[in-house]
């Protein structure tokens, strides 16, 4: 049974590899390719199956829901202590001293945003 096969390479192709020496311009859809040779060359990426139907299918991502409960996106590092220290308190409740080291008061968030938002 004969298989439509479409060429789409770079330039026109005559089949020596499988020895079937059918010939393809760019672009060109033959009807008459052997199946046992149509199955050799669809697994090259220049010859696509000619009887496939080729339509759009338009994924759309699902409606992000809005959860309270997550916090805005901050850049943690680019923040103050007291800035941390309000974030914190804002967000989840959780009161921090703002005179702590920074990359403590940071990692505190941190944890306590995985904590929450999981």
């Amino acid at each position: 049974m004969p298989v439509a096969i479409k060429y789409t390479g770079p330039k026109p192709y005559t089949d020596h590899l499988y020895g079937s020496r059918l010939h393809w311009e760019i672009g060109d859809t033959r009807e008459d390719v052997p199946e046992h040779i149509a199955v050799k060359l669809l697994r090259h990426p220049e010859f696509e199956d000619a009887r496939k139907r080729k339509t759009e299918i338009k994924v759309e991502p699902p409606p992000r829901e809005e959860r309270e409960d997550v916090p805005p996106l901050v850049n943690l590092d680019a923040m103050t202590r007291d800035q941390l220290a309000d974030y914190a308190h804002r967000n989840f409740g959780v009161r921090l001293d703002p005179k702590a080291k920074k990359a403590e008061l940071v990692d505190t968030v941190r944890l306590t945003m995985g904590k929450r938002v999981r």
